[in-house]
Formats: C-alpha cells, structure tokens, sequence
C-alpha cells in the first residue's frame, strides 16, 4: 500500500476534525532517520 492509499482510507475511516498534515506513513525510525512505507528516507525535524 502507498502513502496516498492509506490517506484515502484515512480520510473514509477517521473523523475529519482529526487533521494530517502530510500524507505520509512512517514504517521505522533509527536515530534521526524514519523511513515511509514506500521506502523513502527522511529526516526527522517533527518528533524530536
């Protein structure tokens, strides 16, 4: 499943108060690294 699959079925499932700001499903995290579903690196500035 993609990023912007699972925010479609975000968006039929979860309540539309609840905000997202980016379409974006974290599948691991190391240190200052996460890592999407589909396998895109990122750096982490949000958690901390």
């Amino acid at each position: 499943m993609t990023n912007q699959q699972l925010h479609q079925r975000r968006s039929q499932v979860i309540a539309q108060g609840m905000g997202a700001l980016y379409p974006l499903y974290v599948e691991k995290a190391e240190n200052a690294y996460v890592w999407d579903i589909e396998g895109n690196k990122y750096i982490d500035f949000a958690a901390g």
